[in-house]
């Protein structure tokens, strides 16, 4: 019986930080005439498959002009695709795949009236566009070849990890 607690304490230790939200930042870079850089600075949630639903984050963008300078926040939605004002969009991210991002991406906002998207095409391909829901006009877009980095962190900045030391001490297990 007592075997059969501990694994079950154990197991609910290990399994608890997949309902935690992951940091994820995503380095995208390509230049379109002139380098731009995008930083998507994301919490995401597991869905499963190794899939993420980024659930808050911003995209910031430098190097380009006009749309293509400044923080956008994620427009919240997703995992099924959602439209966002001239976009659809399911901010799912795919860690360990090329690309990172699916056809739908990531959809952000700066403004009431100022939107981004960011998608994956395939291998090394990624696709960029903005759109101004004052004008209804999509001022910018980009599709071609992108050098992509990803890093995840904890669920918890770690805390998880040393919780569990301090269970298994507590449990003898250490």
């Amino acid at each position: 019986m007592k075997e059969t607690l501990k694994a079950l304490a154990l197991s609910g230790l290990l399994l608890a930080p997949l309902a935690n939200a992951v940091p994820i930042t995503i380095n995208f870079s390509y230049d379109d005439g002139a380098p731009v850089t995008v930083v998507a600075s994301l919490n995401a949630t597991p869905i499963g498959g190794g899939a993420y639903l980024a659930t808050d984050g911003t995209l910031t963008l430098t190097g380009g002009t006009g749309l293509l300078n400044g923080s956008f926040d994620l427009v919240p939605g997703g995992p099924d695709v959602f439209p966002a004002s001239g976009f659809n969009a399911d901010n799912v991210v795919y860690p360990w795949s090329d690309p990172v991002l699916d056809i739908w991406g990531l959809v952000g906002f700066q403004s009431a009236s100022s939107y981004i998207n960011l998608w994956g095409n395939g291998p090394g391909s990624y696709g960029i566009s903005t759109y101004d829901s004052d004008l209804d006009t999509f001022s910018y877009s980009f599709e071609g070849a992108v050098s992509a980095s990803i890093h995840i962190g904890a669920p918890d900045g770690g805390t998880t990890v040393g919780l569990l030391g301090v269970a298994l001490v507590g449990m003898g297990w250490a």
